[in-house]
């Protein structure tokens, strides 16, 4: 037995007790727990409080239930009031409760059992202990609205909200009447559309039989295969939706494992338990038991037991338990606390199924096997785990249980009954469609579809349409009515033929074939116009033959497909056809929707190609389409093949960045480089170009080692000498550098215009111009000038034998002048 660590996430003050909790939806570790007194948000991961909204207790702003959080908005609902029910409603940034003006619940009702709330319903359900069912508008202004009437002497004691793909509601609640005798309601809730108020389009009313005389229902859980029920005697039934009564899985062994010894305050005790376990889902198939200092862990589908921990203290007064998926966490609930351990629910295996390697407690009542009516009590003396399953009656029994569905299906399987086309469409479309025809069923059972839709088909009615319908719901495979497709193509049907390229899954490679040539020897205007009758909303784009073409070989080349089996079936194609198909695909290639049809377009160039290539070698002198389409198709390869080999040298880059390797560093710039520097760029680009503010403006200086700057202090002084890396040369005058990069039509500071390089520039600078980089900013009070000097070794030893051959010049003139 695993040993649980239990944090606790949250302690009450003074005499605050816990009235329920809930797992919010929309965060993961967040309960909105309710008290005698308050009403918090906490978080159990950091055990942190996040809101909290007070009220006075044992008053008449008190709540009387457990609030409870929308799924996807900031919004609040709770009952408060003792001789008034009233429903409040609020938000994050509210701060008092006492200030909310609530909804007043019918007046004679009684008092309300349970709040829900779902994601797609705007306000929430309040139910009432006598089973009335109340739905609270989302900004609870306006007058709770009655969805039931209440139940004379029923008194609602389990109810839970739950909607479907459809945004289809189902509520179902169980009420106990005077006499201790328990009923299953369930009612069905749905719109006709958007701005339709919510109706009750189907209930139903199930009686409930408790175990044993005195049982009372602890709680109900929702699994997948029905309701989980638990009684305060420790038996665990299920009750399948379309079942009548509840089956018996197993019987808990509960111990009240606490100690009873410490003497308990009566102020503490607002409610009494009637059991001293509690349940919670951790998944559609699996449930956790909470009990004393034990948590065991359930797979409800088998009825066995999967794992049990040991609580590291004893959990006395529980409440609730709850689970939150995304964190694996399970919280515990009493009465004072909120305890929280992260939990690793086990998957139901063959072995745990069978009880091998898991000692089961001997208290137990009955096997915890699976079936267990069929099995005696040492399951490793059978043979045969199911013996008395009929495998000959499995499609009669597939629909037991919903006598409207077998009913419709009698009528529209059978030609007597519904003889014309008027007649099979009034029974299908009030079938399949709530009241109006704008959302289908939620469910349809594989039986209904595949043999109405076999009637379809076989019919001479011209059931298109509704056959179409019944290929959109994925219930129908080409193996179930091999002549699906082959009666679609005789009758031209290319609305349904669409509908089963997009709906069949299995659609083999030679029937894939079998529709190319179709497609192609029909492309003609009477087909367009045919297939924009029968699909208006799809064909709105399929203007031309070619657009035919091109629709239907897109869904064809994005099919599943075994290379093998479609080589196989592309010998049946001619070769006008493959020149076709090769035209298009050359015309995919340029522009594809998506990478996955651009694999399905190379795979198919190459299957072509591989298949037909004798043929198109020996047809090219005779036909002259042949030679353009390969030559185009040779440019498009070539063109992949490239593009191939640059992705794969990019890949090995990718590869070695996202790998998490040290990537090689470069070293250092030396002092003087003999690469480009980009300010000398920037300053051809100055001498070049009419744009001159904006490509000096663009200057950017942050990297060059070697920065002088001259700065203009006053008017009437522009600059001063600046020194250089190659040491400080008297004839480098600020004042003619930076008139010469003033820009044109620019006077300098002392009103002189801007002189030519030329003339600006003495003779000795210029052999230095190549190798000097010079910025220049204007401004309206401010020029500042960068002087960026970035010189080779080569560079700087031609300076130097520059500057010596002038010196010696300079020394040969003294002394020519001194002999003369």
């Amino acid at each position: 037995m695993a040993s649980l660590e239990l944090g606790a996430a949250w302690t009450s003050r003074g005499a605050s007790r816990v009235l329920g909790a809930q797992a919010c939806a929309d965060t993961s570790g967040h309960v909105l727990l309710t008290t005698t007194d308050q009403v918090l948000l906490i978080n159990t991961a950091k055990a942190s409080q996040l809101h909290s909204w007070e009220f006075r207790a044992d008053s008449a702003q008190a709540l009387t239930l457990a609030a409870v959080k929308h799924p996807k908005k900031d919004r609040y609902y709770a009952v408060r009031g003792k001789a008034k029910n009233e429903v409040v409603a609020w938000s994050t940034d509210t701060e008092r409760l006492h200030a909310l003006t609530g909804v007043k619940l019918p007046r004679g009702s009684a008092a309300a059992a349970a709040v829900l709330v779902d994601a797609h319903l705007d306000g929430c359900l309040v139910v009432g202990a006598s089973g009335a069912v109340y739905l609270i508008a989302d900004d609870n202004t306006a007058s709770p609205r009655a969805l039931v009437d209440a139940t004379d002497g029923a008194t609602v004691v389990w109810a839970h909200l739950s909607s479907d793909a459809t945004h289809q509601l189902s509520l179902v609640f169980i009420a106990k009447d005077d006499s201790n005798a328990y009923e299953v309601i369930g009612l069905t809730l749905s719109q006709e559309h958007d701005k339709a108020p919510l109706e009750v389009v189907a209930s139903t009313r199930r009686a409930l039989a408790s175990p044993a005389d005195g049982a009372v229902l602890t709680t109900a859980v929702p699994q997948a295969q029905g309701l989980a029920l638990f009684w305060s005697t420790g038996d665990w039934q299920s009750l399948a939706p379309d079942a009548d009564d509840a089956k018996h899985v197993t019987t808990l062994a509960l111990t009240n494992d606490h100690d009873d010894s410490k003497p308990k305050d009566a102020k503490r005790r607002k409610v009494t338990a009637t059991t001293t376990f509690r349940v919670a889902a951790l998944s559609p198939k699996s449930i956790a038991v909470a009990a004393g200092k034990t948590l065991r862990v359930w797979s409800s589908q088998y009825g066995v037991l999967l794992a049990t921990y040991a609580l590291s203290h004893d959990i006395a007064s529980l409440v609730d338990v709850l689970f939150h998926p995304k964190t694996n966490a399970v919280a515990l609930v009493t009465d004072a606390a909120v305890h929280v351990s992260a939990i690793s629910p086990p998957a139901a295996t063959l072995a745990s199924v069978l009880g091998k390697g898991l000692q089961q407690q001997s208290s137990m009542a009955s096997p915890p096997l699976a079936l267990s009516t069929f099995l005696p009590t040492n399951a490793t003396e059978v043979t045969q785990v199911v013996g008395h399953l009929d495998m000959t009656s499995w499609e009669a029994t597939m629909l037991a249980g919903n006598d409207e569905q077998l009913n419709v299906l009698r009528t529209l399987t059978s030609a007597a009954l519904t003889p014309t086309k008027d007649a099979f469409t009034k029974v299908f479309y009030g079938y399949i469609y709530f009241k109006t025809k704008r959302k289908l069923r939620a469910v349809f059972s594989p039986q209904f579809v595949v043999q109405v839709a076999k009637r379809c088909v076989e019919s001479d009615l011209g059931l298109w349409h509704e056959l179409s319908l019944l290929v959109q719901t994925k219930h129908l495979c080409s193996r179930s009515i091999p002549a699906l497709v082959p009666t679609a193509m005789a009758a031209k049907q290319f609305g349904v033929l669409q509908d089963c390229l997009l709906h069949l899954s299995d659609v083999d490679e030679a029937m894939t074939i079998r529709i190319v040539k179709f497609i192609l020897r029909h492309a003609t205007p009477a087909s367009v116009a045919a297939f924009q009758a029968q699909a208006p909303a799809v064909a709105a784009d399929v203007t031309t033959p070619a657009r035919f073409v091109e629709h239907f070989l897109n869904l064809l080349v994005a099919l599943p497909r075994a290379d093998v089996f479609l080589q196989n079936a592309m010998q049946e194609l001619k070769l006008a056809e493959v020149l076709a198909i090769l035209v298009c695909l050359k015309k995919w290639y340029s522009h594809p929707a998506s990478p996955e049809s651009l694999n399905h377009i190379v795979e198919w160039i190459g299957l072509l190609l591989d298949v037909h290539y004798t043929t198109l070698v020996l047809e090219s002198d005779g036909n002259a389409a042949i030679v353009p389409v390969l030559t185009d198709m040779q440019a498009l390869l070539a063109k992949h093949l490239d593009a191939c080999n640059h992705m794969a040298d990019v890949h090995g880059e990718l590869d070695q960045f996202l790998s998490g390797s040290n990537l090689p560093k470069t070293g250092a710039l030396p002092d003087y480089s003999s690469s480009c520097n980009p300010v000398t760029l920037y300053y051809i680009l100055y001498r070049t170009s009419d744009k001159k503010d904006t490509i000096l403006a663009g200057l950017d200086f942050s990297d060059v080692e070697h920065l002088f700057c001259i700065r203009e202090r006053s008017k009437d002084k522009l600059g001063r000498r600046c020194p250089c890396a190659l040491g400080d040369a008297p004839w480098i005058d600020a004042s003619s550098l930076a008139t010469s990069l003033l820009p044109p039509n620019k006077a300098c500071a002392n009103g002189d215009r801007r002189p030519s390089l030329e003339e600006s520039t003495p003779p000795l600078v210029a052999p230095l111009v190549y190798m000097t980089s010079i910025a220049y900013v204007h401004r309206a009070t401010d020029v500042q000038f960068k002087i960026s000097v970035a010189a080779s070794a080569d560079n700087r030893v031609i300076t130097i034998i520059i500057l010596l051959a002038s010196v010696a010049a300079f020394l040969f003139a003294l002394a020519f002048v001194a002999r003369a």
